[in-house]
């Protein structure tokens, strides 16, 4: 391929999302109000008070949005200090749910985690992870539309990497699971938080539509409008205390916990529903990563390379509309890939996968020295051949080695990573 005809393949818009809780010295959750020094915009709070969410800028290159928010983790240690930022998707050892205080915001903002809190339980409320959200130019979508046009059925290019990526959904946990523990010492897997006990809960799928961006909305909706006998049967009110927004499956459209989602940006008191049935989509948001327990960002170079491709391939694939069966298989794969133990994976699938992507890596690398995405392909290529490099075998291999229960592993971690020591693990010892 020319150097010029793949110029469009850089035509991205990235933001990331990333979650961690603040740890007192002690290695118990911070019970302290979120620091004023943590400006709104690029900080705020996630589930609970002590739940800090970095967020950055939508910015045009990968390396500047990770460069970003290595700046910003950087200035949120500063700001929370002599507090430490928990390192992994997992949490740490948790108190009873009565002491941890949900994010003290608004009150309908108060009263939907507080519905969460009753639905779902505050621990898998507690669960770390990273989201990454990305959009396309007129370059990319110029050279879509002359070398894979969108067909019959699709309606958009995101509509079509949507329905791609569920078909690739099952891959994810292997690549980038880092959950492998679970608070209560049960059976490892390649990502906990990817499985059953953490997000894999199915309440959204009925809802789930990618036929069109239309249906895709109108699903949501529903969902909004419906009244779960299992979420009424919680109750509205207890001894004068709201206890949630309403008994409908979705409290609000952030209820709908799908894995992919399209979104727009809102304008000001603007709903994302509305903004996304008015303009369409804008942007892919991705919430199937796990925090990166290897660098305090909790993001790699490697691991957003890698999505690159998998986005590019995505976008190239035509497609025809997927039933609701057709996801719920996906997402029956996605959760028996992230509950299973790292020792017990079959690589031939996914590194057969890997394989087909890289074309993709060889036409990026074609517009700069240096195969920086071929290297990060064969890096995962050899984990994938080697499972004990997978970032969830690493974890667990460290975490066994150290000899400390898991907060104290991760505040040592933590402190670790305060201090400037980029590979924690080696700084411990493991």
């Amino acid at each position: 391929m020319d150097r010029n005809d793949a110029k469009p393949f850089l035509d991205f818009r990235w933001g990331v999302e990333r979650e961690t809780h603040r740890m007192l010295p002690d290695g118990r959750l911070s019970p302290r109000p979120h620091p004023a020094a943590l400006r709104p915009g690029p900080f705020t709070r996630d589930f609970a008070e002590g739940m800090l969410e970095i967020v950055t800028a939508p910015l045009p290159s990968l390396a500047g949005v990770l460069d970003e928010l290595e700046r910003l983790t950087g200035e949120a240690q500063a700001a929370v200090h002599p507090e430490r930022l928990w390192p992994f998707s997992m949490p740490p050892r948790l108190p009873e749910d009565a002491s941890i205080p949900v994010a003290a915001l608004d009150r309908k903002s108060v009263l939907y985690r507080r519905g969460l809190a009753l639905r779902h339980g505050k621990a898998r409320q507690m669960i770390c992870g990273v989201h990454l959200n990305t959009s396309f130019g007129p370059a990319l979508e110029g050279w879509l539309s002359r070398n894979a046009p969108l067909r019959e059925g699709e309606d958009h290019f995101l509509l079509r990497l949507a329905r791609n990526l569920y078909e690739d959904l099952a891959w994810f946990p292997i690549l980038f699971g880092a959950s492998p523990v679970a608070g209560d010492g049960g059976p490892l897997a390649l990502s906990h938080r990817n499985g059953p006990r953490g997000y894999a809960r199915a309440g959204f799928l009925p809802f789930l539509d990618l036929t069109s961006t239309k249906a895709y909305i109108e699903g949501i909706r529903r969902g909004l409008g419906t009244v779960s006998p299992e979420f009424a049967a919680l109750g509205l009110v207890r001894d004068g205390r709201a206890l949630q927004l309403n008994a409908n499956v979705f409290q609000t459209e952030k209820e709908f916990y799908a894995p992919i989602r399209l979104r727009q940006a809102a304008l000001d008191g603007e709903p994302g529903l509305q903004a996304l049935s008015r303009r369409g989509p804008g942007y892919l948001e991705l919430r199937f990563l796990d925090v990166d327990p290897f660098t305090p960002a909790g993001v790699s170079m490697d691991g957003l390379r890698l999505t690159h491709l998998f986005i590019l391939d995505g976008l190239a694939r035509p497609t025809a509309p997927r039933s609701t069966a057709a996801l719920a298989v996906d997402l029956d794969r996605a959760a028996a890939a992230a509950r299973t133990e790292p020792g017990a994976l079959d690589p031939g699938p996914v590194g057969a996968r890997l394989d087909r992507l890289e074309g993709w890596a060889r036409a990026l690398d074609d517009l700069e020295p240096g195969d920086r995405y071929l290297q990060s392909l064969d890096d995962y290529r050899a984990r994938v051949a080697s499972p004990s490099l997978l970032p969830s075998a690493r974890l667990a291999a460290a975490f066994a080695s150290s000899g400390l229960d898991w907060t104290a592993f991760g505040l040592h971690t933590a402190n670790a990573f305060s201090k400037g020591v980029n590979h924690a693990m080696d700084y411990a010892g493991v």
